[in-house]
């Protein structure tokens, strides 16, 4: 890429270079030309050890690739839990605010809120402290 005159400059310097050194010093500073000068590099190695290097390269893609995923997938389900938590948590506290009003009997809350008399009668009495 390049957007001005030294860009340009600089990319004409960087294909002169003589020797890896020149190319690495022209590189430095521009993170375009150090991925070129990069590239050249693992174009140089030999075929044993850029197929090793594609391999570790190819792994480091797949592991971040991986985690993202997994990352992602970790928060979805993180939204849904806390989301039907957040529902059943103010069905809940409706129930029991009926209740107090005496609109539904303690059964026929705790059969609402589909849980035992006792347990139901446990979350009203936890929720009134």
């Amino acid at each position: 890429k390049a957007s001005g005159p030294e860009d340009v400059m600089e990319w004409m310097r960087f294909f002169r270079g003589q020797n890896k050194e020149e190319l690495k010093e022209v590189a430095k500073g521009n993170e375009y030309l150090e991925g070129a000068y990069e590239d050249l590099v693992k174009m140089s190695l030999d075929e044993q050890k850029r197929l090793e290097y594609e391999a570790r390269e190819k792994a480091i893609l797949d592991y971040r690739s991986n985690m993202e995923g997994a990352r992602n997938r970790g928060f979805q389900r993180g939204m849904e839990q806390g989301f039907e938590r957040g529902i059943t948590q103010g069905e809940q506290s409706m129930l029991i605010q009926l209740y107090r009003k005496n609109r539904l009997t303690l059964e026929e809350a705790a059969e609402e809120a589909k849980m035992p008399v006792e347990e139901f009668q446990k979350l009203v009495e936890s929720k009134e402290e």
